[in-house]
């Protein structure tokens, strides 16, 4: 199997923007540490996503459209795109019959707003039918400036970062209960 590309960044404060800076790791290391963060579709904001949760303080990383083949938490992106949608619903049937990976879990699925404006009528139904079947379902605003800057130059203003802060406490709150499993296994 070909090996996955992990975006790793770092965050920094600067001072001038009053924002978190995300920097990419100047030695190109890999790490699969944290959540990997799993495009439904091309272009649905995988890299985006893992770079602003790594600036949150969540470690993630992208796995370029490939299902990781480790343990633990993953969450699927997608666009709100009737395209990304029916993607996402052919990913999650897949998920649903592929073989478990031991101590893999879907965490969510992201929305990633593809426009300034609400999603219609039928995009919203479809979302809804999506969300019957995952664990929990969190809608990202559009966010011009991901539009406008790659990944490692990505800022993260209070507004992105209010609506990440759900899918942060949920992957802070998978983190306490597989510590907690773990601390368990070890004193049984």
């Amino acid at each position: 199997m070909a090996a996955l590309h992990r975006l790793v960044v770092a965050a920094r404060v600067d001072e001038s923007r009053g924002a978190l800076v995300a920097e990419a790791d100047p030695a190109g290391a890999v790490t699969d540490v944290g959540t990997a963060v799993f495009g439904s579709a091309g272009g649905s904001g995988e890299t985006y996503l893992a770079a602003a949760l790594t600036l949150a303080g969540c470690p993630s990383w992208a796995t370029e459209h490939r299902r990781p083949t480790g343990p633990g938490a993953v969450i699927v992106t997608l666009r709100s795109t009737a395209a990304h949608l029916a993607a996402t619903q052919r990913l999650l049937r897949r998920w649903k019959d592929d073989p478990p990976v031991v101590g893999q879990f879907l965490l969510g699925v992201a929305v990633l707003a593809d426009a300034p404006v609400r999603p219609g009528r039928d995009i919203a139904a479809t979302i809804d039918a999506v969300a019957a079947v995952v664990p929990a379902v969190w809608h990202i605003g559009y966010q011009a400036a991901w539009r406008e800057h790659l990944p490692g130059d990505l800022d993260l203003d209070k507004a992105a970062a209010a609506q990440l802060a759900p899918i942060t406490s949920a992957i802070n709150s998978a983190a306490i209960a597989a510590a907690s499993d773990e601390k368990e296994n070890e004193q049984s």
